[in-house]
């Protein structure tokens, strides 16, 4: 278990157990009610987790799309490919930073960032050792 996973459970749990106090200490004549309260917040607490997943997947199918028109526009002679972040393995990287591999730049990968507005940003770009242009003081050979 990934340990942002594990501290989000115990968090939750930690909710959990105040608002059962809580419940318990409000509804004292009426228990059914802070057990129906509680029992209701465990649900949203358990469909969280259960469909967060997949409404991220679903965000990034979004954004992918229009992170294509966006190339489409701006680079119309290119080819490349979009590819997202494994967000169920690698949890402590952002899911919504889509990596593009233009064919004419082997070896270099940029990553975008696409808002909910449709808003299109460049967040960081990287190149693999094998690739890289670089002379012995750092700087790209001309």
């Amino acid at each position: 278990m990934h340990p942002i996973t594990f501290i989000e459970i115990l968090f939750s749990v930690g909710l959990f157990l105040i608002l059962l106090v809580i419940f318990m200490l409000v509804f004292r004549k009426r228990k059914i009610v802070g057990y129906m309260l509680t029992g209701a917040v465990a649900l949203v607490i358990v469909a969280f987790f259960v469909f967060r997943p997949y409404w991220i997947d679903y965000q990034i199918i979004e954004k992918m799309t229009m992170l294509e028109d966006y190339l489409e526009d701006r680079y119309p002679k290119e080819k490349w490919d979009i590819t997202a972040i494994d967000h169920r393995t690698y949890r402590q990287y952002n899911p919504y930073h889509l990596i593009v591999a233009f064919e004419s730049e082997p070896g270099w990968q940029y990553a975008y960032y696409v808002s909910s507005e449709g808003n299109v940003k460049q967040v960081w770009h990287s190149v693999d050792s094998e690739h890289e242009n670089l002379n012995g003081d750092g700087k790209f050979l001309e």
